[in-house]
């Protein structure tokens, strides 16, 4: 594997587990006072505004869609949100 796409995939683990720290956070805030909805709308709203964050500090627009290190960074950002989600509400 190249350099770069090490880097990638340790980025998007990174920003990951951040989210899922936040989104478990921000869950647990709004479960209470809010409706299910607009925490739904916030978490989508945070999901875009991340992606804004990881396109402008890794150029993964340089790659097409089915390129397997952009699928595998998604991925791999993907499975460590839901994980690090889950071993917080345990």
């Amino acid at each position: 594997m190249k350099n770069k796409s090490i880097f990638i995939f340790a980025f998007m683990a990174l920003l990951g587990s951040i989210a899922g720290v936040f989104y478990f956070q921000m869950f647990n805030l709004l479960d209470s006072e809010l409706n299910t909805l607009f925490s739904i709308i916030l978490f989508i709203g945070g999901l875009v505004l991340l992606n804004l964050l990881i396109n402008r500090v890794i150029p993964l627009d340089e790659y097409p869609v089915s390129h397997p290190t952009r699928i595998l960074g998604y991925a791999v950002f993907v499975i460590v949100l839901l994980s690090t989600v889950a071993v917080l509400s345990s």
